[in-house]
């Protein structure tokens, strides 16, 4: 009985996007079809927004990546769900202290001694290194920034943020680094004098939400948001929610994202931790108190200001990381359950792997790739069918490329590929 190969569509659209990307990459060097389809920035989302989220942890010479989603609070073997990331960071890095600047669409970036940033993608394991800004004189070097790093979606473009402030006329200003143009812009002109940077920083490491990187910062002791656009390259302060005419102090309050939303964490003496949820950015009547979680022994002498939270996962749970443990909430428990995850991690900063690469030009190479050869995908699959696992699938794909696609040099071994021609 001949064995039917199947169908195209559900190859490309429900199997390939559920694969790894170590997988991913073996597939890539398939043939030109294959390359095609996996460079494409509508697969490398479909396949993004169907990746597990996790939490890439510190320290960063060493990391390790947690996939909470597929935590299980009842199992006590914690290793099922955390791998050893050591290998997905460039040597580069590792022989250094790198410090997390932020993460986006499964691109992390690192700042090493003030000096040079690094962009990488730790599932593909690459990267990008460049220089920091140029700055005015020694002293600006020496200033320490507020930045961010995010992406934006009408231009396709990541860009790294740095805002510095100095006393005197000098002011705030701010250098922007962009993948496309590969290079710093800077400018001033920011009106926010009311801020004593650096000391109004409580929160230096901004938190990307749609386009805009948010900060928490202090003016006078109260806690403030400011957002930046990264297309129109503006800031402005956000509006706080409407909780009545008391202010928060900085200390008390933090700032995360929490399903795609920006959110505000702050104490309430009187009832514990209030998480806001703002739908749309700068509106002031979006604001919207999500979640309160009452004050228990648990979380009781936590300091809000110095905590993160993550989520959510796929029960619609979230995680909590202080400096002295990282916990998972079910808030839908009566009471609400804390599960500690792990004590004293390190820096943790938000991880979701993508096929989203660091490098301008191989992002508009996979926009210019055709798809064709739909017929050795078919064979593939075909002589896939009637094996018994990928070992034979991987032999007779390689075959068949080596014998039709001689302008490609594969080595399906080591998960690299060359182009040699004929792909643009």
């Amino acid at each position: 009985m001949q064995v039917q190969p199947l169908p195209e569509e559900l190859i490309e659209e429900e199997i390939l996007p559920l694969l790894p990307i170590k997988a991913l990459l073996r597939c890539k060097c398939v043939c030109k079809r294959w390359y095609a389809l996996m460079s494409h920035p509508k697969f490398i989302t479909l396949h993004h927004s169907r990746c597990p989220n996790a939490l890439f942890i510190g320290p960063f010479t060493n990391p390790s990546i947690f996939y909470y989603d597929s935590f299980d609070p009842n199992s006590p073997n914690l290793s099922e769900c955390v791998i050893d990331a050591s290998d997905y960071i460039m040597k580069a890095i590792s022989l250094a202290e790198p410090i997390p600047v932020g993460s986006c669409d499964g691109l992390v970036c690192f700042n090493l001694h003030g000096l040079h940033y690094f962009i990488s993608n730790p599932g593909t394991k690459k990267s990008i290194r460049f220089r920091g800004p140029p700055y005015r004189d020694a002293y600006d070097r020496d200033l320490e920034p507020i930045w961010g790093f995010g992406h934006h979606g009408p231009s396709d473009n990541y860009k790294l943020v740095l805002v510095f402030s100095r006393s005197g006329h000098y002011g705030h200003r701010v250098h922007l680094f962009s993948r496309n143009d590969h290079a710093w812009s800077s400018f001033d002109g920011l009106e926010f004098d009311q801020f004593d940077f650096p000391s109004a920083i409580p929160q230096r490491r901004g938190v990307y939400v749609k386009d805009h990187v948010y900060w928490k910062l202090s003016c006078d002791g109260n806690v403030v948001v400011v957002g930046f656009d990264l297309g129109a390259e503006t800031m402005k302060v956000i509006p706080m929610p409407n909780w009545g005419s008391s202010v928060i102090d900085a200390k008390s309050a933090t700032i995360c994202v929490l399903g795609g939303c920006l959110c505000l964490c702050r104490e309430n003496c009187d009832q514990g931790i209030e998480i806001w949820s703002m739908k749309e950015h700068g509106e002031r009547s979006s604001w919207v108190k999500w979640l309160c979680l009452p004050w228990t022994t648990e979380i009781a002498d936590l300091t809000v200001g110095d905590c993160e939270f993550f989520g959510f996962t796929r029960t619609r749970k979230f995680l909590m990381h202080s400096k002295e443990k990282l916990m998972l909430v079910d808030p839908h428990e009566k009471p609400v359950q804390y599960t500690q995850i792990m004590e004293s991690p390190g820096q943790i900063v938000s991880y979701c792997p993508s096929m989203v690469s660091p490098f301008l030009a191989e992002a508009l190479m996979k926009q210019e790739i055709k798809l064709d050869d739909q017929r050795m995908v078919h064979a593939c699959f075909s002589k896939w069918g009637q094996s018994q696992g990928g070992l034979e699938f991987r032999t007779e794909a390689k075959k068949i490329c080596m014998k039709e696609e001689a302008d490609m040099q594969i080595d399906m071994d080591v998960m690299d590929y060359r182009v040699i021609s004929g792909l643009v």
